[in-house]
């Protein structure tokens, strides 16, 4: 999206007129991008600096910020993980779906598993860490980080493997 092309291109200004806080970074979605503050040297006061200017950034593209723990999301309106989830499952024909979330941003793709079921997918919500109760509350199960949602994938696979 063009708003998403010229917010991009005027990120590194915002930030530096933030005062760029040391060990904030950026990461390219594609469909979006985000700042994460949790390697900064002060990631509360990161977050909170940062907040209004990105939030500014995205009005004036015509964009959406999404603020989550310790990230703060520009991506266009109407576009969330909920949506590009449904999309894929839609486009694959996927038989089931497991979603491991661990944000906040993660609630929309959790709204699509549950649209999903009620259209007879079978889906499996997980939550990597208990640290957003908003997410564990509605995880169907509750891991230790992003480890354990590997040992859960590999023990997974195995057992397809198995099985086939």
């Amino acid at each position: 999206p063009p708003g998403l092309a010229a917010a991009r291109a005027e990120l590194p200004a915002v930030l530096a007129d933030a005062g760029d806080p040391p060990g904030s970074w950026t990461e390219d979605k594609g469909q979006a991008f985000a700042v994460h503050t949790r390697r900064a040297d002060d990631p509360e006061g990161a977050f909170a600096a940062l907040r209004g200017p990105l939030g500014g950034l995205a009005d004036r593209h015509g964009l959406h910020l999404e603020p989550g723990r310790l990230v703060l999301e520009i991506r266009p309106r109407g576009v969330d993980k909920g949506v590009a989830l449904t999309a894929y499952v839609e486009e694959t024909g996927a038989g089931a779906v497991l979603y491991a979330g661990d944000d906040l941003g993660d609630l929309a793709a959790y709204d699509a598993v549950d649209r999903l079921r009620e259209r007879g997918v079978p889906g499996l919500l997980v939550c990597s860490g208990d640290e957003v109760p908003e997410l564990a509350s509605r995880a169907d199960l509750v891991v230790r980080g992003p480890g354990q949602v590997a040992a859960l994938l590999a023990g997974i696979a195995e057992t397809v493997r198995r099985s086939s």
